[in-house]
């Protein structure tokens, strides 16, 4: 798929009429913020124009948002926060386009994503380091209850800014027990490229500048689910979890997509609707939680089916299934050992969120700490799954609550395409 980079050497851009009357009934500042964006980024005088379908199909200046048939084509997100378009609208507002972690500290300041200090590190806010208390996993209890009045003292960085934090967000200043060290080991050396290695290591282990430092230089050109995948006209798709159905933009044209997700099709973009007026993709709704209610309100989650992936691909007789996708608020921990089968059994192409926080405590889960999802649905895939297939890893933001996905492909079909 032909992801149109930000960064471009084009001095003339076409886009086209229909679609950006689309954006501008929803809201007409869409299509000019990305006008700016995309001058501010290249730095230079860039002239736009417009121009229908019918003159557009041989034109390498034209700039689709909507058909991912074009040669350039710009699934234009204006929900999603972590889109590369809500990112530079955002970082635009404080700089121009070059790194600068300031820019990256007001943004968190913006939209109030950070926490207080504790009362001791609130006192000694002006110094240049914090107090942490020093409690290891693997300790005896007697060892920890001694050393947990022995502080820590760290030297500070861009996660501190005056008596707030942004710790939080990030994984490496999260506490990461000796299980969590050795999964993330075997995940990463199983990984199919120096890229995918680069982005697993610096999500769980990258100060948060090196964070920032790998998102910027990549931001112009990334868009999530947009990585490693292969379909074509054939293809049948498992899309588990829709929300607004921004990655429906990137899988049309295949032959069925099946959007499973207890909100159905209610919150749809309506440039997704548009999309689905006009597709020859025949798009299934069907709704269902999937094995789990609990990340719905206690009010509401009586309401909802709950199903597991299995039963749906069972019920509904799917014979073929070239890719899962799935983003379902953290149930993926439920769903591996089913994905190991289909996988097993349709050769199937995976895009798996990892990112979730493990809050959850329930019964089924060994561990609750909150960073085990990032190890431990990769490494349960890759264990059963490694002969058969190569791995890979995108992380398309720059905080650990972004989206990081796991893809798992069939060595077979790696750079091949599908029939």
């Amino acid at each position: 798929m032909n992801i149109f980079s930000l960064k471009t050497e084009l001095e003339k851009i076409f886009f086209i009429n229909e679609e950006v009357k689309i954006f501008n009934k929803i809201d007409p500042k869409i299509v000019d913020t990305l006008k700016e964006i995309i001058i501010k980024i290249n730095n230079k005088k860039i002239k736009f124009f417009y121009t229908d379908y019918k003159n557009s199909k041989n034109n390498s200046s034209v700039v689709s948002l909507l058909n991912n048939k074009f040669k350039n084509f710009y699934p234009l997100d204006y929900i999603n926060t972590w889109s590369n378009y809500n990112f530079f609208k955002d970082y635009f507002k404080f700089s121009n386009y070059n790194f600068n972690t300031n820019s990256f500290v007001k943004i968190h300041l913006e939209k109030k994503r950070y926490a207080k200090l504790g009362k001791i590190n609130h006192l000694i806010s002006f110094t240049p380091f914090f107090i942490e208390r020093l409690i290891k996993e693997e300790d005896s209890l007697n060892l920890n209850f001694i050393l947990k009045f022995i502080p820590k003292i760290r030297i500070k960085d861009k996660v501190f800014y005056k008596n707030l934090h942004f710790m939080n967000h990030y994984a490496y200043y999260l506490k990461k027990s000796k299980q969590i060290k050795q999964k993330f080991i075997y995940v990463h050396s199983a990984l199919g490229d120096d890229a995918s290695k680069k982005e697993y290591f610096t999500f769980l282990n990258g100060k948060i500048e090196e964070c920032w430092l790998n998102y910027f230089n990549k931001a112009h050109h990334i868009c999530q689910y947009g990585d490693y995948i292969n379909l074509n006209n054939n293809s049948v798709v498992i899309n588990c979890g829709v929300d607004w159905g921004s990655e429906i933009k990137l899988f049309d044209g295949v032959k069925k997509i099946y959007n499973i997700d207890s909100s159905t099709n209610k919150y749809l973009d309506k440039s997704v609707k548009y999309i689905l007026q006009k597709t020859n993709t025949k798009n299934i709704f069907l709704d269902y939680a999937l094995y789990t209610n609990e990340r719905h309100s206690y009010e509401v989650k009586n309401k909802y089916n709950v199903s597991t992936l299995k039963e749906i691909i069972d019920n509904h007789k799917i014979n073929r299934i070239d890719l899962i996708k799935s983003d379902i608020n953290g149930a993926e921990r439920y769903m591996v050992d089913d994905l190991i089968e289909i996988c097993n059994k349709f050769n199937s192409q995976l895009a798996i969120s990892i990112y979730h926080p493990n809050y959850e405590r329930d019964s089924k889960i060994k561990n609750n700490e909150m960073l085990y999802d990032l190890v431990d649905i990769p490494s349960r895939l890759i264990e059963k799954l490694k002969d058969k297939y190569n791995f890979f890893s995108k992380h398309y933001s720059y905080e650990r609550k972004g989206s990081c996905i796991f893809y798992a492909i069939p060595k077979n079909e790696y750079n091949e395409v599908r029939k």
